[in-house]
């Protein structure tokens, strides 16, 4: 198929309300660090997510990754 797809390797998430009230502060900043790296990254090249909210990153709590859902993005001129 022509068609441009996406193609994401399966994470296991949690609802965000459930798993946000078993995280310690560790974890907190763990996660916070790499969503930020993440975001950096991005801002780096050219690309700004325009929604970033708990709702629209998903935590893999058990291997400890997190990914963020990029719907909506700009190209940064």
């Amino acid at each position: 198929s022509r068609t441009p797809s996406l193609i994401f390797e399966y994470v296991d998430n949690t609802d965000f309300k459930q798993l946000y009230q078993t995280l310690t502060p560790f974890d907190i900043r763990y996660y916070l660090y790499e969503l930020l790296k993440a975001l950096d990254y991005s801002h780096s090249m050219g690309i700004m997510h325009r929604d970033v909210k708990p709702h629209n990153v998903m935590i893999d709590h058990s291997s400890r990754k997190v990914c963020s859902i990029f719907f909506i993005i700009k190209l940064i001129d």
